[in-house]
């Protein structure tokens, strides 16, 4: 138990010594720098880079260079190969795959509906089943 935490504390103290550290290595420094001569320049803020057009943080430059690519240039670089449905971001397209063309389902033990990610299954059981109001997203 003793070791397992003094494991812990190690891990997690060279966590926070690499914490942005990305600015030090040479081939995320190059990338970087031409982002910013392009879309910034960006503010530090505890260690994040803030998006010079909306001030999303991002731990990781390449984080925030797809979010620019995908978010304000409006590309859309990640293509399905089952569909050719284009996403800006690949979690979305990871997402898209799981959900349209592989049979990973999400089941409700309630009432065996099945859903495609466990984000709409969780929203699922809360109305449905514990009758709570949906969350109203207000722009």
């Amino acid at each position: 138990m003793v070791h397992e935490r003094k494991k812990l504390e190690v891990i997690l103290q060279e966590k926070s010594l690499l914490k942005g550290s990305n600015f030090n290595k040479i081939e995320y420094l190059v990338d970087f720098q031409a982002l910013e001569d392009k879309h910034g320049p960006f503010k530090r803020d505890n260690g994040y880079i803030l998006c010079s057009y909306c001030s999303n943080r991002f731990e990781r430059p390449a984080r925030l260079k797809e979010h620019i690519v995908a978010v304000h240039e409006g590309k859309k670089p990640h293509s399905c190969s089952v569909c050719d449905k284009s996403f800006g971001m690949k979690r979305n397209l990871k997402k898209h795959i799981e959900s349209a063309h592989e049979s990973k389902r999400f089941k409700c033990t309630l009432c065996e509906k099945d859903f495609v990610n466990r984000t709409v299954l969780r929203r699922h059981i809360q109305i449905v089943h514990e009758k709570k109001e949906p969350k109203l997203k207000v722009d």
